[in-house]
């Protein structure tokens, strides 16, 4: 059961927290920005609780939770993700899984209008760290997927689960009635998956665009048909280490992407999530020569963002999730990653929004 939680959220403050990461984040018609994130336990684990915050000015600083999805027993809460539909609706979707993974977990959603929220749902199986894209026709497409893995949780025979429903893959699930009802429209199934966490374009000649994380980055597969059917997947033109990317179409058509530019090879993975970078494409994503560097450290990873209608950005991301757990902010503009450095006043970079060290 998927249960908010608004009142008596001490223990879930930032003075009681470990780790956290992996962040999300959306706007309101008014300006308010939402953001989510998960932690709980000293880890990934059946402890991970999801985090709602939000921020009226700008993204500069977040307000004390909102909200907590905290499941009881040996249920998870986590890779929450913060969409706002064409209706201005600003949804928050998150994860539940009976123990580490079930193989089936659950996708939840609710709607939040300031600090009031609908009843939360679950709309399918699966896991949704992304956003949905919105289609040229009207429709929701949500990126969900179910990992390539068998169950597993913290002590075995916690959970008895029947492994032949495990449906690996990463999932295209549509609704067709603005968020009332959603339904599996297709899927892909990457070659070598690393937990997918997969994102949908729409391309000009109205193919679909699937960019899925791999074990060798991003591997990519392509749709003919509103997503009922995928291209066997192959590598993507777009290096990567193994981690979280962020593509949105921006209002004036062009592509923006938030990834790993240039970044260090090593084979440590937190070592290769460096040069987080803003990149834009006018060929619908053949090549990206703009480019705005956003953070060079390492341990920078998993980015969304928030495109407001004129343009302005500001993304979310997370540095050091086991050491100093950094929840950062930036905003910027598209002209500033086409000119490659940021210039407008309201812009910045590299803007700690929580961290379980005091800021200073």
């Amino acid at each position: 059961m998927g249960i908010i939680q608004k009142n008596n959220l001490e223990k879930y403050q930032i003075t009681h927290r470990s780790w956290q990461g992996i962040p999300s984040m959306d706007i309101d018609q008014n300006g308010t920005l939402y953001a989510s994130w998960y932690s709980g336990g000293t880890g990934e684990g059946t402890d991970n609780y999801a985090i709602l915050q939000n921020s009226t000015d700008n993204g500069l600083s977040f307000n004390h939770p909102l909200a907590i999805v905290s499941p009881k027993e040996n249920t998870r809460a986590y890779d929450p993700s913060v969409f706002t539909d064409p209706f201005g609706r600003v949804h928050w979707f998150w994860a539940q899984s009976n123990g580490m993974y079930d193989g089936s977990c659950g996708v939840w959603d609710c709607i939040v209008n300031n600090e009031s929220f609908t009843e939360p749902k679950r709309i399918c199986d699966g896991i949704m760290m992304n956003k949905p894209t919105v289609l040229s026709n009207g429709s929701w497409l949500l990126p969900v997927s179910l990992w390539d893995m068998n169950p597993y949780f913290k002590k075995p025979g916690d959970i008895e689960v029947d492994k032949n429903k495990v449906r690996a893959g990463s999932y295209a699930v549509i609704s067709n009635d603005n968020g009332t009802s959603y339904n599996i429209q297709g899927l892909a199934h990457p070659d070598q998956p690393s937990c997918d966490e997969h994102m949908i374009i729409e391309k000009g000649d109205g193919s679909l665009w699937m960019l899925i994380r791999v074990k060798y980055g991003i591997a990519e597969s392509f749709s003919y048909d509103t997503g009922k059917t995928w291209s066997p997947s192959k590598p993507s033109s777009i290096a990567s280490p193994v981690s979280r990317f962020f593509i949105r179409r921006m209002p004036s058509g062009r592509l923006l992407l938030i990834n790993h530019h240039k970044f260090i090879d090593n084979e440590n993975i937190h070592l290769r999530r460096n040069n987080l970078t803003a990149m834009l494409s006018d060929d619908d994503g053949k090549t990206w020569p703009h480019q705005l560097l956003l953070d060079e450290r390492n341990s920078v990873s998993y980015p969304d963002a928030a495109i407001r209608p004129n343009g302005e950005i500001n993304v979310i991301y997370d540095r050091d999730r086991y050491g100093v757990s950094e929840i950062l902010t930036a905003r910027i503009t598209e002209d500033e990653i086409i000119a490659g450095t940021i210039s407008d006043p309201k812009s910045y970079l590299k803007n700690i929004i929580s961290s379980i060290h005091p800021l200073l």
